[in-house]
């Protein structure tokens, strides 16, 4: 090991053999809290202390994470470290299995974002292994293992890792463990890990920003041999990064953390340039541990990643490069037009020269490395000449987002869409930056009565017309039924008496009530709706204010995310819903997904409060059960419900007695089917968390809730355990509106005017669901 030289001629083994001083390095000694040292492993050696090979590797190892730990990552200290260990590694491998020193001592001749990696053809001779790596997992040949141990180190199937860098010690590759294996000719372990790129690592364009700690998915699996290994680390997606941090057993603060939100590919042709964004994160990770959430220390709030500049604006190196012909980010709007006007500033005031050196990064990075680029020149055909004459090209400085022109070919008025001219005279400071919504604009919003903090949404709300009910006032209706004129130019009725406007609500009242009283006779359906009004069916949620309106396009689109999901990864026996609209929706598409029926199940539906005590009774609503079956073909006509609502409300006591009940009688029924398989509930907020409270018996469980998330619960012997808590991984946006209990700040809550004389029927358990 003391042979082993860095790129100035200076022996790596000297920069390890003493412990730095605290106040030449704080760094190190801010993070390091067992330092370890070469001198002292080699004064062990010399005094007879190890027994073992282990004992010496344990220590040996100790030193290289000491000092990995307590340099920066881009440091030459962090690259050097890195390249002893997988020298000292390689001793015990097959020869073939390390390179020369010109590749770091790794196994694989090319990073990611390698342009020589990219551009040359796969199996080219002389290149094995640098060409692109395969677009699956490759199976023949190989005997598969569980798990693996290296050194101290031991791994499971969706571990993340630093693979070394051949490129760069400096920037070690994240990666995640797919498979161990040994292959067919040899006991020695390999892996097939799925390689990330870093953004300097990319082709982009000069006004794209990234998240700190970004990286990239590819779409390639590696196979390397296990030597390749550093140490482990962790990799975010971008909904969970936002929400928490990994338990203290899962991910170590002190070593990188990295976050994902888009796909990258090198040779894409798309409109976005090379990279996508992750639709579904379980698509992108090993099968054994799509259906396993680990643990997490969650905010209190979310908190989004900063966003950064493009590193080749900040001074990085390569291999990547600035691309100016690269489409725009798929930001529209003020904000896109001003962040591109900030870099075209920011790109001026570059030094002469500057900004083509960025669009030559990939190349300029590898010419530093003279020797390997040498080595692989050697191995090359003229192909590989000619693509690197293309890599030469200047490209202009950028100045400003392209003008869109129409089909026709005339270029469109410009429009002044910065945030300046949105907020007219507020001063913005430097860019137009602006911290804090304007009061002026914050005061057209509403605000929360509690926090006072402004009530924000993903999108404009719905606003329909309801079936069954007037749009007109009580006074113009009388004012119509008058026979008075009336002209398109009248501005204002003429006054009418309070007699007449009661006289009125009287007509209206005892017409509404003959109506119900006739339905009540005749109507017989299983939910026991006697509600003439809920033609639509209508529902409330924990806000008595709120209808049950059909799903926006928004809600269907996630409908359609959440079946899409579910159909890859579950093996559905039973779909259950609540009856309210909003409910059948979301479930009607996994419904037809597995080409299951949809039994509707009043036991799950929605929570209302209970009734004022100082008033009369009303009934909370109840969709009509005909209704439903003509608007979901999907429906069990045979299918009878076990559980009936108290129409009057319920405390949120009684709220977790009916779901217990009713989900334990579902359980019943399901097992004496005796069919194996998934149960689905569809259900709202405040059901899903008591449901899931009664399995677990835990009346105080916290259960997150959010639009079209899941939470899934496995049976364990006679208990249930939960897997995955409010799940929202499958949806394009991640989590949004989560619900809890501590939202709902009402105690009562009035059911429908005009049923105070109603009789709600049965209600509780089903006698025939008793037996």
């Amino acid at each position: 090991m003391r042979f082993v030289k860095d790129s100035f001629n200076r022996p790596i083994f000297e920069q390890f053999e003493f412990i730095p001083d605290q106040a030449q390095d704080p760094y190190f000694h801010s993070i390091v809290t067992d330092p370890f040292s070469l001198s002292q492993l080699e004064k062990n050696v010399n005094s007879g202390f190890y027994i073992t090979t282990r004992a010496f590797e344990s220590d040996l190892f100790r030193a290289f994470d000491a000092f990995r730990l307590g340099s920066p990552i881009g440091s030459l200290r962090y690259g050097n470290v890195n390249i002893l260990q997988r020298f000292y590694v390689g001793l015990f491998a097959p020869s073939h299995l390390t390179l020369p020193q010109e590749f770091n001592f790794a196994s694989a001749k090319a990073g990611p974002g390698n342009p020589f990696a990219e551009e040359l053809a796969e199996g080219q001779p002389g290149m094995e292994g640098v060409g692109p790596a395969t677009s699956r997992i490759l199976t023949r040949h190989r005997y598969f293992k569980d798990d693996a141990q290296f050194r101290d180190l031991h791994l499971n199937m969706g571990d993340w890792v630093h693979i070394i860098n051949p490129d760069d010690a400096t920037k070690p590759i994240p990666a995640q463990l797919f498979k161990v294996f040994t292959p067919d000719y040899s006991s020695h372990i390999h892996i097939t890990v799925c390689r990330y790129y870093r953004p300097e690592q990319t082709v982009h364009a000069p006004y794209r920003t990234f998240y700190e700690d970004e990286v990239f998915k590819s779409g390639n699996y590696v196979d390397l041999p296990i030597e390749d290994l550093l140490e482990k680390t962790f990799v975010m997606f971008a909904t969970k990064y936002s929400r928490g941090r990994p338990k203290e057993h899962l991910w170590d603060k002190r070593r990188p953390l990295y976050v994902v939100e888009h796909r990258y590919s090198p040779k894409s042709k798309t409109e976005t340039g090379g990279f996508s964004k992750i639709k579904s994160w379980n698509a992108c990770i090993p099968e054994e541990v799509r259906k396993t959430e680990y643990e997490m220390d969650s905010y209190d709030d979310q908190q989004k990643p900063a966003s950064l500049m493009s590193p080749f604006m900040r001074g990085i190196e390569g291999p990547g490069r600035i691309d100016e012909n690269a489409p725009p980010p798929q930001e529209v709007g003020p904000v896109a037009v001003s962040n591109a006007a900030i870099v075209a500033e920011q790109v001026k005031l570059m030094p002469e020269g500057a900004m083509v050196s960025a669009s030559q990064a990939g190349q300029g990075s590898m010419l530093l490395k003279k020797q390997q680029k040498d080595y692989m020149l050697q191995q090359t055909t003229q192909a590989s000449k000619k693509i690197q004459g293309e890599l030469k090209k200047t490209t202009p400085i950028y100045d400003k987002p392209s003008v869109k022109r129409d089909r026709k070919g005339k270029e469109l008025k410009e429009l002044d869409r910065s945030i300046q001219s949105m907020c007219k005279k507020r001063n913005l400071g430097d860019h137009g930056e602006v911290t804090t919504i304007p009061e002026e604009t914050a005061a057209f919003f509403e605000r929360d009565a509690e926090t006072n903090k402004l009530k924000w949404f993903s999108g404009m709300p719905m606003i329909l017309p309801k079936r069954g009910q007037t749009a007109y006032s009580a006074e113009y209706l009388l004012h119509r039924l008058e026979g008075e004129p009336q002209t398109k130019k009248s501005k204002t009725l003429p006054s009418i008496s309070e007699e007449s406007l009661h006289a009125f609500d009287d007509f209206c009242r005892n017409t509404f009530e003959t109506q119900k009283e006739s339905r009540a006779e005749t109507n017989t359906t299983a939910l026991n709706a006697s509600e003439p009004l809920l033609l639509e069916p209508i529902g409330l949620t924990v806000a008595a204010e709120d209808r049950d309106t059909p799903l926006a396009a928004y809600g269907v689109d996630q409908a359609n995310q959440l079946a899409e999901h579910l159909r890859s990864s579950y093996n559905a026996s039973s779909i259950y819903s609540s009856p309210f609209h909003r409910c059948l929706q979301t479930s009607q598409p996994t419904s037809q997904a597995f080409s299951l029926p949809i039994r509707v199940e009043p036991g799950i539906q929605e929570w209302f409060h209970e009734n004022p005590p100082n008033k009369a009774p009303t009934l909370h609503p109840q969709p009509v059960y005909t209704d439903l079956k003509a608007k979901f073909g999907e429906i069990d006509t045979q299918y009878k419900p076990t559980f009936y609502p108290n129409r009057h409300g319920e405390s949120l006591e009684q709220l977790h007695e009916r779901c217990k009940i009713a989900l334990a009688n579902l359980i019943r029924r399901e097992e004496r089917r005796g069919v194996s398989g998934t149960i689905l509930l569809f259900t709202h907020a405040a059901s899903a968390i008591a449901l899931g409270r009664g399995l677990l018996n835990d009346p105080d469980r916290n259960i997150r809730a959010g639009c079209a998330s899941y939470s899934e619960y496995v049976r364990r012997g006679d208990a249930w355990e939960i897997t995955k808590n409010g799940n929202s991984d499958h949806l394009i946006q991640g989590e949004e509106r989560h619900w809890d209990f501590s939202l709902s700040t009402r105690e009562y809550e009035d059911g429908l005017q005009g049923t105070e004389n109603l009789d709600q029927g049965e209600w509780g358990l089903v006698p025939e669901a008793r037996l």
